[in-house]
């Protein structure tokens, strides 16, 4: 089933510092949220759409504005890798590092993610439009019979939420009883092991996630 309330705009977003440099030469500090597929880490080596969507901006900022625009990812690392599995930074931590008061020591100027773009975060930081479209759905195991929240309740059994999401809030409300997730590979372990029969979650990382590591046994409704 497709949660029409809970669309989401998968967006990079930037809050303008006041370190920026200005005129023909423009540094950002930038982070990038660890999430397949937008991150991939592949023998030591990060990619992925994220990483290709950053160098675009950069080329394009030279070749079309004849701007040179240096996002660096870390001083230190080439990188700076905000970690979401596990959760070292959920998606909502993750804002404070662009705050004009970020307590941190890595502060960001942008960060390339995932994000939902919500009137709660409009309040924190700045969006630009999105540049992908996408939609929850839910996952769940291919032996099991139950595909939506109505059945689910009727059952006696439970969905899988990741805590703290903006999906959580959409969603929990419509179940009698949600089991909190870490992360979608909680999620899909308690899907796994019977403790849950719903997921929701992203359909476009949900994919690419259950077909890298549970492509006979999980699938999406």
């Amino acid at each position: 089933m497709r949660i029409k309330a809970a669309l989401l705009s998968v967006s990079w977003f930037a809050h303008a510092a006041s370190s920026s440099s200005v005129g023909d030469d423009i540094t950002l500090h930038a982070g990038i949220m660890s999430l397949p597929p937008y991150a991939v880490l592949t023998n030591k080596t990060w990619s992925g759409y994220m990483f290709d969507l950053a160098n675009l901006l950069m080329d394009n900022a030279e070749t079309n504005h004849n701007v040179s625009l240096n996002i660096i990812m870390n001083a230190s690392d080439p990188y700076y890798m905000l970690n979401v599995s596990p959760s070292n930074y959920s998606y909502n931590g993750a804002l404070k590092l662009l705050s004009p008061e970020c307590p941190f020591d890595d502060c960001l100027d942008m960060i390339f993610a995932d994000f939902y773009d919500t009137p709660e975060r409009r309040e924190l930081v700045s969006f630009t439009p999105p540049y992908q479209i996408s939609y929850n759905t839910y996952f769940k195991r291919k032996n099991n019979t139950i595909n939506t929240v109505k059945e689910v309740n009727e059952n006696g059994g439970s969905g899988c939420l990741i805590a703290g999401t903006a999906t959580y809030t959409a969603v929990s409300p419509y179940f009698d009883t949600v089991l909190d997730c870490e992360d979608a590979y909680d999620c899909y372990d308690k899907l796994m092991l019977d403790k849950c029969d719903l997921f929701a979650g992203d359909v476009l990382i949900g994919k690419y996630q259950i077909k890298e590591s549970y492509p006979d046994d999980l699938t999406y409704t």
